[in-house]
């Protein structure tokens, strides 16, 4: 039988401003992992919780992820436990709000992947297909560092939202009405 099982979910970002607090979404690549090792008892035991920049509880009735196990544990009274080791994963983005206009900068792959193999960067890099997957090591201190110290966003203009006074109706019949000018 198979001694341990990881899970991955997938990083988000809600609330991106003020005044596009609706505005949510999930990111490809970054995200939590975690790691549970099968314990002989029927407990939840958090040994440790790997790149975190703040001090999470080890406590597994004090912490999220470790509260969610032990209901799991009360509900299915497995004859075992769970060693749940998590790590964080961080996304890279600049973020700026010019008035009702917000400024999104994406990291540039490819710049950050050869930053990797250089050695500049501890991390990895794989491809599959078309898409350039590159994970970057280290705490959230390090990234902050990252991000001040080198060039990894785009240089193209970034992508821009813009906030209206609107309604739904309003915005729809502008989407549909623009969709008309542009059809030949």
């Amino acid at each position: 039988m198979k001694r341990s099982a990881t899970a991955f979910a997938p990083a988000g970002v809600g609330n991106v401003g003020v005044g596009f607090d609706i505005l949510g979404h999930t990111i490809a690549g970054p995200g939590d992992r975690a790691t549970v090792r099968r314990l002989d008892a029927p407990k939840v035991r958090i040994a440790a919780i790997r790149g975190c920049a703040v001090e999470l509880p080890l406590e597994a009735e004090r912490n999220t992820a470790g509260a969610g196990l032990i209901a799991m544990i009360e509900d299915l009274k497995p004859p075992f436990g769970v060693d749940p080791v998590p790590e964080k994963a961080f996304f890279f983005a600049r973020y700026q709000i010019r008035g009702d206009r917000l400024e999104v900068s994406q990291v540039d792959s490819e710049r950050v992947a050869k930053l990797v193999i250089d050695g500049k960067l501890e991390g990895t890099v794989s491809k599959s297909g078309n898409d350039l997957h590159v994970f970057v090591r280290g705490n959230r201190a390090h990234m902050l560092e990252i991000v001040r110290t080198q060039s990894i966003f785009q240089s193209k203009s970034p992508t821009r939202l813009e906030r209206r006074k609107q309604s739904v109706e309003e915005f729809e019949k502008s989407v549909i009405h623009a969709q008309h000018k542009k059809s030949p």
